[in-house]
């Protein structure tokens, strides 16, 4: 599986020199970071960063409103900690790179940070071989 060696950041407003690697960083029960967060006011419109098929929706304990995106080639693109999804959007539907998939916000476990997005890249399937997103958003 390959990626772009460029993707855009997938939250408005903000560029690629804002960011802050936090890939790897120590969290809760022994975790580490699978990915980046991207620090933005609640409600900040989030963008798909690659074209694909949205696979899943949900809301859960760790993420949050969250949505997986399956990229080209088989990667698996994953925002979380949503405050909303785009109302309209569907475990099924087919986006573009740049289409709005939902909002920034401070859901699931990070109900205590500020609004963020977290961003994750994993290469051998949905939560599996995760690779750090924080290069290819430079």
């Amino acid at each position: 599986m390959t990626l772009p060696s460029r993707l855009p950041v997938p939250v408005q407003g903000i560029k690629p020199k804002q960011l802050k690697d936090t890939w790897g960083a120590s969290r809760s029960s022994g975790r580490t970071h699978e990915g980046i967060d991207i620090m933005s006011e609640r409600g900040t419109r989030v963008y798909s960063s690659t074209e694909g098929l949205v696979a899943d929706l949900r809301n859960n304990n760790l993420g949050g409103k969250v949505i997986w995106i399956l990229g080209p080639g088989g990667t698996w693109h994953y925002y979380a900690h949503l405050n909303e999804h785009k109302r309209g959007l569907n475990v099924g539907d087919y986006v573009k790179k740049g289409d709005l998939i939902g909002y920034v916000g401070n859901t699931g476990n990070a109900r205590h940070t500020s609004p963020h997005l977290h961003y994750g890249i994993y290469l051998n399937g949905k939560g599996r071989g995760a690779v750090n997103p924080y290069p290819y958003l430079r």
